[in-house]
């Protein structure tokens, strides 16, 4: 008989039988929801169980330092652990066929929801976070850290802190069935039911509601103010009782107002009107807007003291579009258009302008003849411009000019296809395929780099 030491053995099979308790396992193993811990967690069980309950049944004492045992405990313990081992996967079984999941049908992606949008004060006092429905109204929670206390804030999405973190503003929806409705009857752009923007007082939990939304707009690093656009009812002139003797009824027409909210004030701090673009810097001290009236303007309004400054006026008809500012706030750059002879497309331009002077005036710096243009490009307004960290380099995007359709009537068109047999795509998809590649070229656009010291380009793609 061979002497072996097994006290390390033993005290593991003690330390197990001890933990794990065999009168335990089946209120264990409702907790359990993965069938593959299930198999595993009943395993690891009846094996300590079994090699505990072979050396007792050798007569061998739990508590000796040192134990002895035969082959005939060896072939027990093994012949035990596969019994067991037999049981616990038949066990398994069972549990697979007890927590089976029912099958999924539509119903349950109506009510299907998910949690997302996560956002945090610099103070750590207050979280945000989103729950959308797969089919129906979601809702915007914002919770008190400190309190632990949440407010639920039904129908809301996109929402955001000020910097200061007492304040956060969000969007409330429409119903979701109010909005399929109108979908329904087709409508759509402006006659669609409107967003409302939502201002709440983290602190007094009171909250400020403006219908109509259309756009908002905030700075990125800092500011006490964010703009927005609504759509409110105008009344109309009467008409004039001499030319129609029967007045007829005033019809209420829309009006889009930029709304200036300072979360200092708690309050709508002025009113710009005829606002079509606006975009804040970031440090939030300075909006630029577009507007037209009877011209077209891109001026910088400062929402503390309330003065504008024209930085560049136009007739109504050009085009003046996605103005971008640097990082520094000193440089500002647009496309524009101020030929009304010629389409945007085909005589776009690029104007800057200097905002740190007391009178800024913008300078027409890239147009289609600029020197060192690729040939047969033109500059693009499909790619916005961006400056270079120091706002010493502007890159912008040129491209192929549009082909004009051929006003020609299509039986006097002359055309002709040539397909080799060799040719990657048949003869019945060439056209198709041809036509498509023809579309992908006026698409592509190549970037521009632009150096203010001096003016000259630079082709990097």
């Amino acid at each position: 008989m061979t002497i072996v030491s097994l006290a390390v053995l033993v005290s593991m099979n003690v330390q197990l039988a001890q933990s794990l308790k065999v009168t335990s396992m089946l209120s264990t193993l409702t907790l359990v929801q993965n069938v593959e811990l299930v198999q595993m967690h009943v395993r690891l069980k009846l094996l300590a169980w079994a090699n505990i309950q072979s050396l007792k049944f050798n007569g061998y004492p739990l508590g000796s330092r040192f134990l002895s045992y035969d082959t005939t405990a060896l072939n027990m313990k093994r012949i035990l652990s596969g019994l067991l081992m037999l049981m616990s996967m038949g066990y398994g079984m069972n549990m697979k066929a007890q927590v089976a999941k029912p099958a999924l049908d539509h119903s349950v992606y109506k009510i299907w929801q998910n949690v997302g949008g996560f956002h945090l004060t610099d103070d750590g006092k207050y979280a945000s976070y989103l729950t959308n429905v797969g089919e129906g109204d979601g809702s915007v929670s914002v919770v008190d850290l400190k309190k632990t206390e949440t407010v639920t804030i039904p129908r809301g999405s996109r929402a955001k802190f000020s910097f200061d973190g007492k304040y956060m503003y969000l969007t409330i929806r429409p119903f979701y069935e109010q909005t399929q409705e109108a979908k329904r009857k087709k409508l759509k752009g402006d006659k669609l039911p409107k967003d409302t923007l939502a201002i709440m007082n983290l602190k007094t939990k009171e909250i400020s509601k403006f219908p109509g939304l259309k756009k908002v707009e905030s700075p990125r690093e800092a500011g006490n103010y964010i703009a927005f656009n609504v759509e409110v009812d105008k009344k109309a002139i009467p008409a004039d009782s001499i030319k129609d003797a029967k007045k007829k009824k005033a019809k209420n027409q829309k009006e889009t107002l930029t709304l200036v909210y300072g979360f200092k004030e708690e309050m709508v701090v002025d009113t710009l009107r005829n606002v079509d673009v606006m975009l804040f810097d970031e440090s939030g001290k300075q909006l630029f807007c577009i507007a037209t009236d009877s011209t077209k303007q891109l001026f910088v309004y400062n929402p503390e003291t309330k003065v504008s400054k024209v930085i560049l006026e136009a007739h109504k008809k050009a085009d003046i579009q996605r103005p971008v500012i640097s990082e520094d706030g000193n440089r500002i750059a647009f496309y524009a258009n101020t030929d009304d002879t010629k389409k945007f497309d085909e005589n776009v331009e690029i104007y800057t302008c200097r905002m740190n002077v007391e009178n800024p005036k913008p300078v027409k710096v890239v147009t289609n003849e600029i020197p060192g243009l690729p040939q047969g490009m033109l500059v693009s307004k499909n790619r916005a411009i961006t400056f270079n960290k120091k706002g010493d380099r502007m890159f912008f995007g040129v491209t192929y000019p549009i082909a004009k359709k051929d006003s020609t009537i299509k039986d006097e068109q002359a055309s002709l296809d040539v397909w080799h047999y060799q040719d990657p795509y048949i003869a019945t998809q060439y056209l198709q395929v041809k036509g498509m590649a023809i579309a992908h070229q006026n698409m592509w656009i190549y970037c521009i780099i632009f150096h203010h010291r001096p003016n000259s380009i630079t082709d990097v793609a």
